[in-house]
This record gives C-alpha cells, sequence and structure tokens, in this order.
C-alpha cells in the first residue's frame, strides 16, 4: 500500500522474487542488513513524501518514481493483472523486473 492505495498485490513467493511495482521494489530494497558495512540502500528518491490528506494527482506515487510520464499525473492507474500479479502501474509491464538482491544499490561511505 502507497498513501493508503494498494499498488501490488501478488503471492508472496512472486512479490518477492520479481515485484513489478517501483514503490514494492523500494520497499523490498530498504530490508535492513545485520552489518552496517554491507548494507546496500535503494536510491532515495529526491522528492518530498507527498501528503495523506493532499495525495498528489493521478498515481500517489508519481513525485517519487523514477518511470513517471505525464500519463501519471493525470491517471490513476488501477489494480490489473500483468503476469499473475496486480499490480496499479501504468508501465508495468516496461519496468524491469528484479529480485530483491538485483535492484539494490550499492552504498558507498564518504
Amino acid at each position: 500500500m502507497y498513501l493508503g492505495r494498494i499498488v501490488e498485490l501478488a503471492p508472496k513467493a512472486a512479490l518477492f522474487a520479481a515485484p513489478r511495482h517501483p514503490y514494492t521494489q523500494l520497499l523490498l530494497a530498504s530490508e535492513p542488513r545485520p552489518v552496517p558495512e554491507a548494507r546496500d540502500r535503494p536510491p532515495v528518491p529526491p522528492s518530498e513524501l507527498p501528503s495523506p490528506l493532499d495525495p498528489p494527482s493521478g498515481c500517489a506515487f508519481r513525485t517519487r518514481c523514477p518511470f513517471a510520464d505525464a500519463r501519471c499525473a493525470t491517471e490513476l492507474p488501477v489494480l490489473r493483472q500483468v503476469a499473475g500479479t496486480a499490480v496499479a502501474c501504468h508501465h508495468a509491464e516496461l519496468i524491469p523486473l528484479h529480485s530483491q538482491s538485483q535492484f539494490q544499490v550499492r552504498h558507498v561511505r564518504n
């Protein structure tokens, strides 16, 4: 769920093996690691979190999504079936599928 809306619904194994929504990918990439030096961190979207009291138009995740376009600003995505997963994203077929370990970005200490 993101701002009170379901963005992806799938069997547990499918969700963890290949999350299709960018928010699901971000959530799974943010899983804590037991050794701080070995932690991988997802890229943090360069925007403020939207207010749940005044969510953005269209897709609520669009302000933080690297795949967002003009359609995302005007049209609310509905849950639809994409390869056995219900996903609320206009671009679900175009977003690269990543396993939990593939989409993590190495964190480099300065």
